[in-house]
């Protein structure tokens, strides 16, 4: 199989929990060193952690996150880009695709979400229906006009938090290329406290407490220290 060309994209605000992001951290780059692909991070506060761009104290919103993703695309220097968010888990079969098509936003499932908020009573995965922006993978020039198309005229950093509907603009079907494809494997996204969007659209009926190759819902909080 050829090796695909590809830049994964770390971005983080850098106010969450840093016992959990060091492990997702940790887990992410366990997964694409043997694929030997490069990493770009950009973040809020320094970090070594591939090629890093600290874009400093800007606020943590929405908008700023696009930008900051929007930043690291720009720095890329291949075709496609992948998105790797602060708060997900992927397998190395995310980051094996091969897309064809630098047009397309191609976007990975399975997605389950793990909610490890403090008020939840029992941790259980559920999975999304559709998957989402925070696992896939597109042209790297794509991507760049798609979310300036986002944010259009404003400025660099803005403390506006988009609502759920806007940022789905990003890979809204009527207005783009849009397909998905199936790891095979969990991708897992977890819901914590503080976070921006508090609704998540998941399938309620495929509550289950443990998923293929990530184990048991209460070891894998246990693991990344939520």
């Amino acid at each position: 199989m050829s090796s695909p060309d590809l830049t994964v994209i770390y971005f983080t605000a850098s106010a969450g929990n840093k016992d959990f992001e060091t492990e997702i951290r940790r887990t992410l780059l366990e997964t694409i060193q043997p694929l030997n692909l490069p990493l770009i991070s950009v973040s809020q506060k320094p970090l070594d952690f591939g090629e890093n761009i600290c874009v400093g104290d800007v606020g943590v919103s929405s908008s700023n996150g696009f930008r900051q993703l929007q930043i690291g695309a720009n720095a890329a220097k291949t075709k496609f880009v992948c998105i790797a968010e602060s708060d997900y888990l992927y397998p190395r079969q995310y980051f094996e695709f091969i897309p064809d098509r630098e047009d397309t936003f191609y976007v990975a499932v399975p997605t389950w979400l793990f909610d490890v908020r403090t008020n939840v009573a029992q941790r259980v995965f559920r999975r999304k229906p559709q998957g989402d922006a925070g696992a896939m993978i597109v042209g790297r020039d794509t991507l760049i006009g798609r979310i300036q198309a986002i944010l259009g005229s404003q400025s660099t950093w803005s403390d506006a938090t988009l609502t759920r509907r806007q940022s789905a603009f990003l890979l809204r079907k009527s207005q783009i290329n849009c397909t998905v494809f199936d790891v095979g494997v969990p991708i897992v996204t977890f819901k914590t406290d503080g976070q921006l969007h508090v609704k998540h659209p998941v399938v309620f009926r495929s509550k289950c407490t443990e998923l293929p190759y990530w184990g048991s819902a209460e070891s894998l909080a246990r693991r990344y220290a939520v």
